[in-house]
Order: structure tokens, then C-alpha cells, then sequence
């Protein structure tokens, strides 16, 4: 009988899916952390075409608005910079 285990949390299967976009491989990944290859790349498949963690927690949504949040003022700061850069520049 083949062996089951619990399926592994969310969290988890978004960290491998990120370490794959970031450059590891597949195979990397799938000897130090256990899951098969092939579950790996059915993670990567579902959170590509989106039917696979959607949903965040309450503590992750907040975070995601925090972070949103302060992107918009690095965006504004960085808008700002590139300003100047180009009067002070021209004069």
C-alpha cells in the first residue's frame, strides 16, 4: 500500500512555487524538501492558471495591504527622484 502523509499547508506549497520562479529547480527542491517532482510542478501548473491558493488568512491580507500600501509611496519616491534628476540635470 502506498505511503500517505498529510497534505502539505499552503505555505508551504507557495514557498516551493516561489524558489522555483526565483531559479532553483524542480528536482533541487524536490530532494531536499521531499515532495516529488511531479507534485512540484503540479503546484507551479495551479498557481499559474490560479485555481490554487487564492486565499490568504486575515494576518496575510493585511500584509498584502501594508505592502501595497508602501509600494505606492516607493513608486511616488521614486517618481519624485527621477524628477529632480532630470531638472537638476537640464539646468
Amino acid at each position: 500500500m502506498p505511503r500517505t502523509r498529510p497534505p502539505y499547508p499552503p505555505r508551504f506549497r507557495k514557498a516551493i512555487v516561489l524558489l522555483v520562479k526565483n531559479g532553483k529547480s524542480v528536482s533541487e527542491l524536490a530532494d531536499i524538501f521531499e515532495p516529488a517532482a511531479a507534485t512540484i510542478r503540479n503546484w507551479i501548473e495551479k498557481a499559474e492558471d490560479g485555481t490554487a491558493m487564492k486565499r490568504l488568512d486575515g494576518h496575510e491580507q493585511e500584509e498584502l495591504r501594508r505592502l501595497k500600501e508602501k509600494n505606492e509611496v516607493l513608486v511616488e519616491v521614486v517618481r519624485l527622484l527621477i524628477s529632480e534628476a532630470g531638472s537638476s540635470g537640464s539646468s
